[in-house]
């Protein structure tokens, strides 16, 4: 069970997380705390995805009932970084990408904000001759729409592509 006592028979409440399911959702930080005059303090419960209802309970030997807290939602934070979804592939001169490149929105939780649809992403493109660094910003050589809305966290470019006066060398594509 969840009821647990200490070595000095201190009442010690432990928190679980459960969607509208009673599903289980996994929390971090510390479940487990000693009631010091009746009041157990959780200072780092954390939950690390999405969850549209929620509730934590807390239990204890003493406690019956168990304490549910009211549902609540856990949604994505602001954009921390992009994240690559789908690489360019059939890279020819002069003409789209046959397959377009794809990135999203990801929070420090590494949860796609599903949230921003109102940012927009701009593909560069960089070039070194030769395979060697330093890479140069080669973004003129871009043909298409090198900036794109984000729908739902994610951005699809439609047209991109390399003009024909690319120049031999590697390139990379970067999103931001």
């Amino acid at each position: 069970g969840y009821v647990t006592r200490d070595a000095s028979a201190t009442t010690v409440v432990t928190a679980v997380a459960y969607d509208v399911s009673a599903f289980p959702v996994p929390l971090g930080g510390t479940s487990s705390r000693p009631a010091i005059n009746g009041i157990a303090t959780f200072t780092d419960l954390s939950v690390d995805k999405d969850v549209w209802a929620m509730r934590i309970v807390f239990r204890a030997a003493s406690l019956f009932p168990s304490a549910p807290t009211p549902l609540f939602a856990v949604a994505a934070g602001p954009a921390a970084r992009v994240v690559l979804l789908q690489a360019p592939v059939g890279v020819y001169l002069s003409s789209a990408f046959v397959i377009q490149p794809s990135a999203e929105l990801r929070d420090t939780a590494d949860n796609r904000v599903t949230s921003d649809s109102f940012s927009r992403l701009t593909a560069r493109l960089e070039h070194t001759p030769g395979g060697a660094a330093p890479f140069t910003d080669r973004s003129s050589l871009l043909i298409g729409s090198s900036t794109v809305q984000v729908a739902a966290g994610v951005a699809t470019f439609l047209d991109l592509g390399i003009s024909w006066g690319a120049p031999a060398g590697d390139y990379r594509l970067e999103i931001s």
